[in-house]
């Protein structure tokens, strides 16, 4: 079914627009296939966030915030404390982010670590909220960043913006607002808000710091303070998207696709179109990292690699291909993960790319990195106007010292074509449980809450606190 829209008219903002759709009666209009995808971005979101919790920055973000104290509204997942709501958003959306194993939106952002936080936290602090709300509230807040997202023209290798926090904030504001009960009128204040805190740049991936993975923690606390300040009557900007000042003027030079913006996509809710990741690595490495897969069997020994030359497009050359030094030499996890060269050579080296190989041990090995260094990535100019919207395909040539060379290509990683299905994502859920120390037991009575019938957003929240 179509996702609704209200009527496009000249002059009318996307927030209102937004506003009216989050606001609205959802009967007759949400399909089963939406919600059946929010169960699965909800599952794999909370798996991430379960296998961060150790990751590097994480406890110590925890741990300040937990210190701070304030109205003990929302559980910070696996610590057994409770946090002002919007505190509470950051924290779990840092931990759901800082593997980079999270979910892959249209528009190419990572809507679920934004959006879900900031939905149970709320959630909870709102009170008797059923899963069933809550997975309205997912669907909504999803439909309004991805529509956002989608519908720029330029992507952050053009621009730096990073698009998961940038657009991010509005889907959280949206999906608080809708768990508060707000009006038409409340939401599109409360998308004012999320505007005036908006921000995300992409210079975090270019340093290897680790604020990339507090970037959608922000997001997702300033969702939640937005509906909050909304739900006080405050006022915020009512064009904040299309106004003379508004979002897509200001960060965007106003290149923009508006009929996208204000009807969504003609096949259905946007979250319908997301994917999931099997490697804990940017998703514009994947299309790389599966050349090195697909080309490993035909390689007898990595010392045996003369050279190896990686082509993709703009976006995932400005993102995954620079700056070279921290790409051939991560420094930190976040270089690693961002890397096409340390990728590639992972795969080839191990037949497969794990959370562990981002652990600082495994950044340092001798043979991984020898191979690294070996690797050229360079744009493909075939593929230059393809540079924002959709994961860059790779083509792989490897020199062997005795001038053999070995071709790969691949066009849509795994995740994306095919796209994980729910016994993948129950899979890889247990992984990163087991990844936590957590038991099986665990495992279970999360899956249940979420893809079963019935329950509710609090009993889901204190089982992950």
């Amino acid at each position: 079914m179509t996702s609704p829209a209200a009527k496009e008219e000249a002059g009318v903002d996307a927030a209102a627009v937004f506003a009216s759709l989050t606001a609205g009666d959802l009967d007759g209009l949400l399909s089963a296939s939406a919600v059946r995808a929010a169960r699965l971005d909800l599952l794999d979101t909370l798996g991430c966030a379960v296998a961060g919790q150790s990751a590097l920055g994480v406890p110590e973000a925890r741990r300040l915030l937990i210190g701070q104290g304030g109205t003990p509204e929302a559980g910070v997942w696996g610590s057994g404390c409770r946090l002002p709501a919007a505190q509470a958003a950051f924290v779990n959306a840092m931990s759901a982010h800082a593997l980079d194993y999270d979910d892959i939106h249209p528009g190419v952002t990572h809507t679920g670590v934004t959006v879900i936080p900031a939905a149970l936290a709320t959630a909870e602090a709102a009170t008797n909220v059923s899963v069933a709300s809550l997975l309205e509230a997912i669907v909504l807040g999803s439909e309004v960043a991805d529509r956002i997202a989608l519908s720029v023209l330029d992507g952050p290798g053009v621009t730096g913006w990073l698009l998961t926090p940038l657009a991010g904030v509005f889907g959280s504001a949206a999906a608080a607002a809708r768990l508060y009960g707000l009006s038409a009128d409340g939401i599109r204040h409360a998308l004012g808000f999320a505007y005036v805190q908006a921000s995300g740049n992409g210079q975090s991936t270019l340093d290897g710091a680790l604020a990339k993975r507090m970037q959608p923690g922000f997001a997702a606390r300033g969702g939640v303070f937005a509906a909050q300040l909304a739900r006080q009557g405050l006022t915020a900007p009512l064009d904040s998207l299309e106004g003379r000042r508004g979002f897509f003027a200001v960060y965007h030079n106003g290149r923009y696709d508006r009929a996208l913006l204000h009807h969504g996509h003609p096949g259905g809710w946007l979250i319908e179109a997301a994917t999931f990741k099997p490697y804990p690595c940017c998703g514009w490495t994947h299309t790389a990292l599966e050349c090195g897969l697909h080309l490993r069997s035909q390689v007898v020994s990595l010392e045996n690699v003369r050279s190896v030359r990686i082509l993709v497009n703009a976006q995932a050359y400005n993102s995954t291909g620079t700056p070279t030094d921290r790409r051939y030499k991560p420094k930190t996890a976040v270089d690693g993960q961002f890397s096409i060269p340390y990728v590639f050579a992972v795969a080839m080296a191990n037949g497969e790319v794990q959370i562990a190989d981002f652990d600082p041990s495994a950044l340092a090995r001798g043979d991984v990195l020898a191979l690294a260094g070996k690797v050229h990535v360079a744009v493909d100019r075939e593929l230059v106007g393809d540079a924002a919207r959709g994961l860059s395909p790779a083509s792989a040539t490897v020199v062997l010292d005795d001038g053999q060379m070995l071709k790969a290509q691949i066009t849509h990683p795994c995740g994306v074509s095919p796209p994980l299905d729910q016994n993948s994502i129950e899979k890889k859920f247990r992984g990163c449980c087991l990844h936590a120390g957590l038991s099986d037991g665990f495992a279970d009575a999360v899956i249940e809450l979420v893809l079963g019938d019935g329950g509710s957003a609090t009993t889901l929240a204190d089982l992950l606190t």
